[in-house]
């Protein structure tokens, strides 16, 4: 009487999981290649040494300009590395603030400061037909 193994009774529904429960094929949730895409591209970068003019001061910085699109939308954004500290007037420049950053080609590009930290500025600046010509290596003043 206890040798014998008693069988569990047939169940009328598949319990979750099992083997025996449909599964979706591997076209159930179908890829749509617009969704693959990056939002954003990369379309150049600028890396060099040049200066910020904001208030008529002249700032010796070292410059890293990337420039993006999306679609039709073209930007760009950087990050500056000086000495703001020892400028009157930068050190206390915050959000908004705009001047001037000359490239080390003494092409001169509007910028508008979007953040700061101790030695660094972070840059917004429009993405025209000057800026990505530099990028290109062109050299139009």
């Amino acid at each position: 009487m206890f040798n014998q193994i008693a069988t569990p009774p047939a169940l009328s529904f598949p319990l979750p999981g099992s083997f025996s429960e449909p599964r979706p094929s591997s076209n159930f949730f179908p890829r749509r290649a617009h969704l693959a895409k990056p939002l954003f591209k990369l379309i150049g970068a600028l890396r060099g040494f040049g200066d910020l003019d904001v208030s008529g001061v002249a700032i010796p910085v070292a410059y890293q300009i990337d420039a993006f699109s999306a679609g039709a939308t073209r930007m760009a954004t950087g990050g500056l590395e000086g000495d703001f500290g020892s400028w009157p007037g930068v050190a206390d420049a915050t959000e908004g603030a705009s001047g001037f950053l000359r490239l080390e080609s003494g092409v001169r590009l509007p910028v508008t400061i979007v953040g700061a930290g101790e030695g660094q500025l972070e840059i917004d600046l429009p993405c025209n037909s000057i800026l990505t010509s530099q990028m290109s290596g062109e050299d139009r003043r």
